[in-house]
Parts: C-alpha cells; structure tokens; sequence
C-alpha cells in the first residue's frame, strides 16, 4: 500500500523541482521572423535583332549569325559586314578576317567558329555553321529564301515571296549584299521584331545539323565533316550545278534575247544570276553572268573597282573617264575593263538601266584580261535585245 504522507511529499518535490522550468521558459523571447528582401535576377535584354547571312561555298551554305538586342547590333552592323566581305574561299570554305573588338573561338559542336563580342551580361556571339547543301542547292533562290523566312520567323516577321525578296534587296530594305573577289555573292540580312519564342528553327533547306562534326575554323583546322550517309535533299526542286559542255547554252532570258560567243559554256546558277557561263580560251578561264542589283551606277562601278584591286575614284568626272558608253538596242550603258595586280581579279563589267531594272553584265577571271574576250564580250553585250 502506499502512504499517502510519502505520496504528497513526493509531490511537492517534483512541483518544486518543475516550477523553475517553467519561470526560465515562460521568460524566453519568441523567436522573430525576419524578413530580407532579396534582389530580383536582372532579365537578359530581348533578343529583337538579328544579323544572319549566307555564303553559298562548293556544296555546302555557311551561315554567319548574331542575336541580341537590336541597339547593340546596330553597333556591330558595318563590322559584321566587314567579315562578311573579308571572306576569300580556300576549297570548300571560307578564310576570313576577324573584325576589330571581336575574338574568335575554336570550332565546337555544328560550329566551325565563333566569334564572342563583348563581354559580361552584354555579350554577343556570331555563329558560323556550314550545312550540306548538295547539288548546288545552296546557290538556289529558293534556298536562300527559305532560310531568309527562317529568320524572318524567329522575330515575327511576314515571310517573303522571292518576288518581295529580290525587291527589297534592290531597295536595301533589310536585305543586303556583298559579292566576293571570286562573284560569290553573299546576302545577309539586319532585321529588328519581336522574338517568336519558338526556339531555334531548323535549318532551312532541308539540311541537316552535322553529326560529330570536327573541324573548325579557316586556316590549319580541319573542314567539318557532314553526318553519316547521303544529307537529305534541299526544298523544293535542286538547282543542279551546270557542267562544261561545247555548247554555247540559252541564247535568251524572258526580258532579252542575245548572241553567246563560241567557247562560252553553261556556268553554274548562284543567287539572283539570272544565267551565267564558264570562259576557258588560251588557259585562261572566268565566269560570265548577267544578274539585277539595284544601287547608283557610279558606286556598283567603284564596287567593282575594289573587287579588282583597284582604287575606288570619287570625283564623278574621273570615274567617267574610266567608262565607255555603249549602245544596247537603243539604250546608252556603260562598260568598264578593271585590272589591278591579281590577274584572277580581272573584269569586264557593263551596267544598262532599261525600263526601271538595272542589268549588270560581268566577266571575272583571267581570261577578261585577254584582248579576244573583251572584243567578246563588246559583241556580247550590244548583241542584247530587250523585249
């Protein structure tokens, strides 16, 4: 049995023992919530500008490309046209020039080269991709205009027919182009919108990204390699490359009809060349093709000047003293013979603005230095009758 008096003692000392507990925690402060305000992650500038362009090179296209906010890609416009104009094809590829300000990075991945401009959160990258486009397809107009909505698409942008294109390129609306020593001609496009969201498209064309591509930029490194097995066929119908034959090829175009000179064979289709032919007289060769460009007469002339390796002339009374006119079925144009240090950056060059369009008539090579094809190419051009 228990005692009740040891019962209550009992009692007592736990009280007592307990009491102090309680006093010591019932003088606690209440544990505070504090509160930090933490700043907001700064949101990257949007990607509304575009600077995109594509140089058709043996059997591939190569694609040069910059995102990034639209004011600081207008800073970087005339240096991204500066590499542009730099390019010289070696082979296959392009050897370049790195602009000012910018640093180029070894290939990786689908990219034989990357040029990194800035630095920090202000950075800004230019991406040089070359994709298979076999059969010449990335020389097609139609080739060029699907990558061209491509990235007309990435900033919201109404697509173009090639009607619109071509007009725009004359106008230089958004669309632009340089022509390479060699007449490659390269387009490359500065557009401003809204980024779709959609991410990376793919590439135009039908091309496909390059599987385990090595390689890298111009110079020692390597070519990329294209992807295992026959690359898929470019959209809509490939622009086969024209071989050499004995032939002298159309003798016509819609808008004009004219006499082609023996020894003039079919030359390869390249973007906005409405016909063109290979020149191989005495070991020497050029390519002759007839095209539409837009500009003032005197600057494509200067143009041209610069891609002979000739001084361009700013007084319009010398320039003209380096033109001969000529008459093309009742239309006075002007014909220039360019020749500078680089025999292979000889030319023969005609311009005729008949009825709003600005024809270029041109020859390349070493062969325009030869006597017997600037006679040629006289009888070529004022052979021309308009419809």
């Amino acid at each position: 049995m228990n005692d009740p008096a040891v019962t209550a003692q009992a009692r007592r000392i736990c009280l007592a023992l307990l009491l102090p507990a309680l006093l010591l925690a019932g003088c606690e402060k209440e544990a505070q919530i504090v509160r930090q305000r933490v700043p907001k992650p700064k949101a990257p500038p949007a990607a509304d500008g575009m600077l995109a362009a594509l140089a058709p090179i043996g059997e591939s296209g190569w694609f040069f490309k910059i995102s990034g906010p639209k004011e600081a890609l207008a800073a970087e416009a005339a240096r991204f046209k500066g590499l542009l104009t730099s390019l010289k094809i070696d082979g296959e590829r392009p050897t370049w020039t790195t602009p000012e300000g910018w640093t180029e990075e070894p290939a990786s991945g689908m990219r034989a080269a990357t040029f990194v401009i800035g630095e920090g959160d202000d950075k800004l990258e230019c991406s040089v991709i070359p994709l298979p486009a076999p059969g010449g397809a990335s020389s097609s107009d139609d080739y060029l205009l699907d990558n061209v909505n491509r990235w007309r698409k990435q900033l919201s942008l109404d697509a173009w027919t090639v009607d619109g294109m071509k007009t725009a390129l004359e106008k230089e609306e958004d669309i632009f182009r340089v022509e390479l020593a060699d007449g490659t001609p390269v387009t490359w496009v500065k557009l401003e919108g809204t980024p779709s969201g959609g991410g990376m498209a793919p590439f135009a064309g039908g091309a496909a990204p390059f599987a385990n591509m090595g390689g890298g930029a111009p110079g020692s490194r390597p070519a990329p390699q294209g992807p295992a097995g026959p690359p898929p066929g470019p959209a809509g119908p490939p622009v086969a490359k024209a071989e050499p034959t004995t032939e002298a090829g159309p003798n016509e175009l819609p808008e004009m009809t004219f006499t082609v000179p023996d020894g003039w064979t079919p030359g390869p289709l390249k973007p906005f060349r409405r016909i063109s032919w290979n020149v191989n007289a005495d070991g020497q060769s050029a390519e002759m093709y007839i095209s539409q460009a837009g500009g003032d007469v005197s600057a494509n002339i200067n143009r041209w000047r610069g891609q002979a390796g000739l001084s361009p002339i700013s007084d319009p009374a010398e320039l003209q003293k380096t033109m001969e006119k000529i008459d093309v079925d009742g239309v006075t144009g002007d014909l220039v013979v360019l020749k500078g240090d680089d025999p292979t950056k000889a030319m023969l060059g005609a311009i005729v603005v008949q009825g709003g369009n600005n024809w270029f008539f041109k020859m390349t090579g070493t062969a325009a230095a030869s006597p017997e094809q600037q006679d040629a190419f006289r009888k070529f051009v004022t052979s021309v009758k308009f419809r």
